[in-house]
């Protein structure tokens, strides 16, 4: 008996030495397999790409899935990729002279970031595949739909960041949750007339919804080849303000913050975005402003609607319409802008029956201007951005009705000086500009303003800094003298020898001298434009 309970543990020991023995070993050998596959994983990153990839934790989920913690790819200190987990299952064994087959790759909490530098190049994505990477039959390198036969792509809780080298906020948008897959079939084209894409496209349905900030939907094909997405449709929704324009380009995120703008913005947009050379990117897009409100200085501008529509093709932005109901009137934009260095532009500005007073925003102490009238106006501009303001070029009219004046310090000041003691009714003053650009400042090439009996007529200079000076002839009889045509052009050459009034400093502060028989230093509207030019910062009253 003793005999047989000796052999029945002696049998299970040997047999509890197997089980643990056989544990080891495949202990040891997926040890042996993890390091393996890791090492290949690396070697193909290495061999075809430029970015550098790497990892933490390394896991073999038996028979076909690899699990990488906290991966991430570099480029030039970027990582232009980076994620949580990026977990890779594989629908066989490798075989030479065929693409791997991944039938799964999860990406947990992603993160995608975009650095487009000064030159306009995006860092990392402009030479991303490998010049001497493995090569076809006809020596050309091979694309990565090549190398790699990829089924489906899930993004959990993903994020993108865009940075730009010209502003200082990036775009982010968090919270993506999509998938990407090599279905082939087109939806939206259901009668095949579109071209057959082949594995390296994949097909994009995400839509990010924040209830009471913003509404994204896109559908796309993304080529993972040649980096290009192909937008069928892109739809966004929005509130506006200084909470949520983190998810917007840095250049219009710029423009709200600096412009106090809030309100409600929609975008519909299709075209082709071409990550590894933008140049070729193209496309349409419409941005709608609904009762948005913006602070521009020291004014307010309600925008009941903006209807801005462009398009974007051979490294330019051709800006078809801006349509905007604001002020009681309507503004309207169109031009171009060049997306290459100088960053050359066009712009033409219409505007019609602007209500002014409706634009002064209350002072401090509550109070607000008096300033008033229904202005329209009409430019014409050309220049480049990178020589702002000294590049701007062209010409320009201004024209003021049914305006009130009284309250500013110019009409005040000559008011005073020619001794007006009756007052007269306010409500019906005007006010006319011709002007041209000329380097740093804008030359006012005529001026004429009425207010109540006053008359004044003149021409002058602003420069972009605010600072004027003007040469005016004023008083009762320029108002009459403007009405009576050509016999009163007699008489005003004549009076405008008599006196002259100099007003400079400030636009928002000026003062009046006098220069009688219109003697006085300073600036000279008859110089030529070279010396004009050439003196342009000693013409600035208190610079000489």
């Amino acid at each position: 008996m003793k005999k047989r309970w000796l052999i029945l543990i002696i049998l299970a020991c040997l047999v509890l030495s197997g089980w643990l023995f056989r544990n080891q070993l495949l202990g040891l050998l997926k040890l042996g397999v993890e390091s393996w596959v890791r090492s290949q994983i690396l070697s193909l990153a290495s061999d075809n790409i430029n970015p550098e990839l790497s990892f933490g934790r390394f896991q073999l989920r038996l028979p076909f899935t690899a699990i990488m913690h906290d991966a991430k790819l570099t480029a030039e200190g970027v990582d232009i990729l980076s994620a949580r987990n990026i977990e890779i299952t594989l629908g066989e064994i490798p075989q030479r002279g065929k693409p791997i087959l991944i039938t799964e790759i999860i990406l947990t909490e992603p993160s995608i970031e975009l650095d487009v530098d000064s030159n306009g190049e995006v860092v990392g994505f402009e030479r991303f595949i490998k010049e001497d990477s493995k090569k076809d039959d006809n020596g050309l390198p091979l694309a990565v739909s090549q190398i790699l036969d990829i089924k489906l792509v899930q993004v959990i809780d993903g994020s993108f960041i865009y940075r730009s080298a010209n502003y200082p906020d990036p775009q982010v948008i968090n919270g993506l949750t999509f998938d990407l897959n090599s279905r082939h079939e087109d939806e939206n084209d259901p009668e095949g007339r579109r071209p057959q894409r082949g594995r390296e496209w994949f097909f994009i349905d995400a839509h990010l919804v924040r209830p009471d900030l913003f509404d994204i939907a896109m559908v796309s094909w993304f080529n993972i080849d040649t980096l290009v997405f192909d937008i069928d449709k892109f739809n966004m929704q929005m509130q506006v303000d200084e909470s949520t324009d983190d998810i917007l380009p840095p250049v219009l995120q710029d423009t709200i913050s600096n412009n106090e703008i809030s309100g409600k913005l929609q975008m519909r947009g299709a075209g082709q975005i071409d990550i590894d050379d933008l140049d070729r990117s193209m496309g349409e897009c419409q941005i709608v402003l609904l009762d948005t409100y913006a602070h521009i200085g020291d004014l307010q501008v309600p925008i009941k609607t903006m209807d801005l529509q462009f398009w974007a093709r051979d490294a330019a932005i051709q800006l078809n319409s801006m349509t905007t109901r604001t002020l009681g009137g309507q503004l309207g934009l169109h031009g171009r802008l060049d997306l290459h260095p100088p960053y050359k532009f066009e712009l033409d500005f219409k505007a019609s029956d602007i209500n002014i007073h409706e634009a002064m925003a209350p002072r401090k102490d509550g109070t607000r201007s008096s300033l008033a009238g229904l202005a329209d106006a009409q430019c014409e501009i050309t220049g480049d951005t990178t020589g702002l303001p000294e590049s701007i070029a062209g010409t320009g009219h201004l024209s003021i009705e049914d305006g009130n004046f009284s309250g500013t310090k110019l009409v005040e000041e000559l008011d005073d000086s020619i001794k007006s003691e009756v007052t007269a009714p306010r409500g019906h003053d005007s006010a006319e500009i011709a002007f041209h650009f000329d380097h740093q400042r804008i030359d006012i090439d005529s001026f004429y303003l009425t207010s109540g009996f006053l008359g004044a007529h003149g021409h002058g200079a602003m420069w972009f800094d605010g600072v004027i000076d003007l040469r005016l002839n004023a008083g009762p009889l320029e108002r009459v003298q403007h009405s009576l045509g050509a016999v009163g052009r007699l008489l005003r050459s004549v009076t405008d020898r008599i006196v002259t009034y100099r007003v400079s400093g400030k636009l928002n502060d000026p003062s009046l001298s006098i220069l009688p028989l219109g003697v006085g230093g300073g600036w000279n509207p008859n110089r030529t434009a070279h010396d004009r030019r050439t003196a342009r910062q000693a013409d600035r009253p208190g610079d000489a």
